[in-house]
C-alpha cells in the first residue's frame, strides 16, 4: 500500500505533524487541569515529527517511541465521560501506527502504508472528532456541525492530495 508518491507522503506527514504538534496538545488543554502534560508535550512530539523527515527504519521508529509512551498514558489520565475516554483511547492506536510505519514494520499484518493512513485517521477522526463531541457538553446539537467540519477537512485534504499527485506525475 505504498502507492503514494513523494508528494502524497509529504501531505500525509504534514497532516500527522499538525495533529501531533497542535491538535493533540490543544485538545488536551481544552479538557483543563492537565497543564503539565500539555507543557511537556513538545518533548515527545518533536522527535516524532523529526522521524517523519527521516527514511523508514529503526532510527525513525525509535524516535516515535516517546510519543507512543505519552499517548499510551493519556487514556489512563483522562478517565472522564465515555466520549473523552474513547477519544483518548484513539491516541495510542494513532501513535502505534505512526511508530510502526516509521520503523517500516508491518504491525498486525498491515503494511507500513496502511499504518501511515491509520495514524492520520485516528488522530483526526478518532481523537479530534470524539473530543469535539465530548467538549460540546450541553451544546450537543452543534457537535454534528463540528464533525462535518472535520469531515470536510478530510475531503479537502484528499482532493488536494489527489491533485498534488496528479500534478507530480
Amino acid at each position: 500500500m505504498d502507492r503514494l508518491s513523494g508528494a502524497g507522503w509529504a501531505g500525509l506527514y504534514a497532516v500527522v505533524a499538525v495533529c501531533v504538534l497542535l491538535f493533540v496538545p490543544l485538545g488536551l488543554g481544552a479538557l483543563g487541569h492537565r497543564t503539565r502534560l500539555v507543557r511537556w508535550w513538545p518533548a515527545v512530539a518533536v522527535p516524532a515529527v523529526v522521524a517523519m523527515t527521516l527514511p523508514r527504519g529503526w532510527v525513525a521508529g525509535l524516535l516515535c517511541l516517546p510519543y507512543l509512551v505519552a499517548c499510551s498514558a493519556v487514556p489512563v489520565l483522562l478517565r472522564r465521560d465515555w466520549l473523552v475516554a474513547f477519544a483518548a483511547a484513539c491516541l495510542p492506536v494513532a501513535a502505534a501506527g505512526l511508530a510502526a510505519e516509521r520503523a517500516g514494520y508491518a504491525l498486525l499484518g498491515f503494511p507500513p502504508g496502511i499504518l501511515g493512513l491509520t495514524a492520520a485517521h485516528f488522530h483526526v477522526a478518532g481523537f479530534g472528532a470524539m473530543l469535539l463531541l465530548a467538549l460540546t457538553g450541553e451544546h450537543r446539537l452543534l457537535a454534528p456541525a463540528g464533525v462535518a467540519v472535520v469531515g470536510l477537512g478530510f475531503v479537502v485534504g484528499g482532493t488536494t492530495g489527489d491533485l498534488i499527485e496528479l500534478l507530480d506525475r
